[in-house]
């Protein structure tokens, strides 16, 4: 998730700079399904709405904004990439569960690695009279890739391994997402061309794979085509600095 505010702009009438380029950084939480804890997929069967057991990840940011003249309205480009690890404590509770009477679970879980390009148009409304606070609206659609991320684990019975299980990263099939980012900027700089701006960034999507299962042994046909889907949602905390010329 993540975020673009393309403004710092003065309002109508204005004679300053058309175009802005800001860099972010900050915090991408996950929300609903993402960050859920509830369960793996079966490989063998569809389903939807599966559980990410996503946290708190770092996320980064670049967009690309150009202001209409004399006008509040814009259209921002961005390109940002976030990393959710996976709770291994939680899933770690989970395999346990799922193994009455082990000692111990060894899970090695794999992180969420998300990237999105997303375009759209934006409002800027200053704040106050000195002309260095605007606030900002993005709203933004595009797409999102991401990835399955890798797992594995290890059921201990009697201090002896009796159970594991591994799967490699799946690639997910790149999806449509949008992007709603208020915030608020601050102008610094004798021509006031440089921006410090705080936003958040809601960031939603629903990537899924697709695959046909075979079992084993084969017992003849065609296989079975088998769906999962994933809600892929975050709450992004940002903080940029954007030059404008």
């Amino acid at each position: 998730m993540i975020f673009c505010v393309p403004a710092a702009w003065c309002m109508a009438q204005r004679t300053g700079p058309d175009w802005l380029v800001q860099v972010s950084g900050g915090l991408a939480a996950p929300l609903g399904d993402f960050g859920k804890k509830d369960g793996m997929p079966d490989y063998t069967t569809s389903s939807s709405g599966n559980s990410g057991w996503a946290k708190a990840g770092p996320l980064v940011n670049l967009c690309v904004g150009h202001q209409f003249k004399n006008s509040l309205f814009g259209l921002a480009l961005s390109g940002s990439w976030q990393q959710n690890a996976r709770d291994n404590k939680a899933l770690q509770e989970y395999e346990m569960k799922q193994s009455p009477g082990s000692d111990r679970v060894i899970v090695n879980a794999g992180k969420w690695k998300i990237w999105k390009v997303l375009a759209g148009p934006s409002v800027t409304l200053p704040v106050g009279h000195s002309g260095k606070w605007n606030f900002d609206c993005v709203l933004q659609a595009g797409i999102l890739k991401t990835a399955i991320p890798s797992y594995s684990y290890v059921v201990y019975m009697n201090n002896n391994p009796s159970i594991a299980g591994n799967t490699s990263s799946q690639s997910m099939k790149a999806a449509f997402c949008y992007r709603l980012s208020p915030g608020l900027n601050y102008l610094v700089g004798q021509k006031k061309n440089i921006s410090i701006g705080f936003a958040l960034a809601y960031d939603a999507a629903r990537p899924s794979i697709h695959y046909t299962y075979y079992s084993f042994p084969p017992s003849g046909g065609n296989g079975v085509a088998v769906h999962h889907d994933y809600q892929v949602s975050s709450l992004g905390l940002l903080l940029g600095v954007g030059f404008l010329f």
